[in-house]
């Protein structure tokens, strides 16, 4: 059974404060930033394996921000390395704990790994972050939360299969 998972997004950007160890006032964030753009260039090209390679090489020589970070884990689930993807999203998730994007990521990644009913649990926190009644939510948090809605659904019924799948296996 073939492995049906949707695309993180790039959310870089976000929460950049929490990740932020190259000052924009010193003279290494004008170099680090060029750095990014062009790892991020070549993701967008789909040459992920460079990309990866510079992504690497950033957060060795400047630890790391929001937007490496993510486009880190972002070249390992292109790659199909869901579980290296995973961990990185973890960490992002950790340092965002409020962003709907940041849940979704790390459970797509979770999916992909075959970590079904994590993924949804991570999910759900994911949707439980805005209550209705609060201020409503931007076309973005609507998207995102659309998405969030629509895959846990899914994951349950993909959760299932697999594993009826698995016991089929043994079974025969």
């Amino acid at each position: 059974m073939e492995k049906k998972t949707t695309d993180p997004t790039f959310w870089g950007r976000i929460n950049q404060q929490q990740y932020q160890f190259v000052h924009e006032s010193s003279p290494e964030y004008s170099f680090f930033q060029d750095v990014f753009e062009h790892a991020l260039s070549l993701y967008e090209q789909e040459n992920v394996e460079d990309a990866l390679h510079l992504s690497k090489t950033a957060t060795l020589d400047f630890q790391t921000s929001a937007d490496l970070l993510n486009l880190l884990a972002l070249c390992y689930f292109k790659l199909g390395d869901f579980a290296e993807a995973a961990s990185l999203f973890g960490q992002i998730l950790h340092n965002s704990p409020t962003s709907i994007a940041a849940h979704n990521n790390l459970a797509v990644a979770l999916q992909g790994n075959g970590e079904f009913e994590a993924s949804f649990d991570v999910y759900m926190a994911g949707l439980a972050l805005r209550a209705p009644q609060e201020t409503p939510l931007s076309d973005e948090e609507g998207r995102q939360r659309a998405l969030l809605l629509q895959t846990a659904a899914d994951l349950r019924y993909e959760g299932a299969v697999a594993a009826a799948a698995a016991a089929a296996e043994e079974e025969g």
